[in-house]
């Protein structure tokens, strides 16, 4: 079983896909608060990931992405 949360993009993510981003529990603590914390506790992890420690990586240099 598993499950796939989205939230409001950010800055960086937004970007390329303004909709949404997945919620990313990054790190043991993170991941142990959603496991076994309460649903207050879980709610407060539904957040964008900070732009600041991800970066787009291309390999191309024709954004495939964009529509037309």
């Amino acid at each position: 079983m598993f499950a796939f949360l989205t939230t409001k993009p950010n800055d960086l993510v937004a970007s390329v896909h303004p909709p949404r981003m997945p919620v990313m529990l990054v790190g043991e603590d993170a991941q142990s608060a959603w496991l076994d914390g309460s649903p207050d506790v879980a709610r407060d992890l539904l957040q964008p990931y900070p732009a600041g420690e991800m970066a787009i990586v291309q390999r191309d240099t024709e954004r495939a992405d964009l529509v037309a």
